[in-house]
């Protein structure tokens, strides 16, 4: 039987062999400050006449946010992951995201590499973003590494933004409502490279170097925060190997005709309504 007829077939009977609470609820939230750079440049292999392409978003948050998980062990339980860094140990390191691609004919093909060396990675800036510097180094496990650094300048005045707004309300999903919401505000500035080189662990690749007057250079700095809020159904197993027992007590439908109850099969505690498996055993 398919979860939403199990579902259905519940709901008709009324009740189950043990307590099931109706709703379940996760929280989240989360206030960064974001420093971000996106590039687009040529470069050249040192020493040769390729050449080719690297792209680069990049970026900083340091902040605080919170979750509630809507089920666990403890029905309280929830976490709190400060990312301030600045000097601060107990506050833990700022988080690093982005992704770059680094192209050049016969030396080396790196495709949306998204994976970030935490502590390699660095974004330095002035307030007002008229000199920033980034260095990372960037690669999956089983690929070879690329570390750069740049050295970035502003060529224009800081200019308001709205980075990002978004409003989601939703009353009628099967989770039971809620809403998301995620805004941010700063400034943005459009720069140029000072300087820069790239380091890539490709067999032949080596040094490569930025062509100068070929990059497009974007700067942001701005305060996002969000939060979500979701209402989840959910149903609790009572801890024994036959999960279950489906209907009231002493009211126990035979729907596999085997002359006894049948059950759901859910682990011992609550789970989601998404968590409970699609066969009947």
């Amino acid at each position: 039987m398919r979860r939403s007829t199990k579902l259905i077939a519940l709901g008709a009977l009324g009740a189950l062999a043990i307590p099931v609470p109706s709703q379940a609820v996760r929280l989240a939230a989360n206030a960064d400050v974001v420093k971000e750079v996106v590039v687009t440049a040529q470069v050249q292999k040192l020493g040769t006449t390729k050449k080719g392409t690297f792209s680069l978003t990049f970026r900083e948050a340091q902040g605080v946010a919170f979750e509630k998980p809507p089920l666990d062990s403890q029905l309280d339980k929830f976490s709190l992951d400060p990312h301030i860094g600045q000097g601060i140990p107990s506050a833990g390191l700022p988080l690093f995201s982005g992704c770059m691609t680094l192209k050049i004919a016969g030396v080396v093909n790196h495709v949306n590499e998204c994976v970030i060396y935490g502590d390699s990675a660095s974004l330095e800036a002035d307030p007002a973003l008229g000199a920033v510097s980034v260095n990372a180094t960037m690669g999956a496990a089983d690929d070879w590494h690329t570390t750069f650094s740049l050295n970035l300048e502003a060529k224009d005045t800081p200019t308001q933004e709205s980075v990002s707004r978004t409003t989601e309300v939703r009353p009628t999903t099967k989770a039971g409502g809620g809403y998301e919401v995620d805004a941010g505000e700063g400034i943005k500035r459009e720069g140029i490279l000072r300087g820069g080189i790239i380091y890539d662990q490709t067999p032949g690749a080596d040094a490569i170097v930025f062509i100068p007057g070929t990059e497009s250079v974007t700067m942001r700095q701005y305060v996002r925060a969000s939060s979500a809020f979701d209402r989840q159904p959910v149903i609790c197993g009572g801890g024994d190997n036959k999960g279950i027992i489906i209907g009231a007590v002493g009211q126990y439908p035979d729907i596999d005709g085997d002359g006894g109850p049948d059950y759901i099969a859910v682990p011992a505690g609550c789970h989601p309504d998404d968590e409970i498996p699609d066969e009947l055993p």
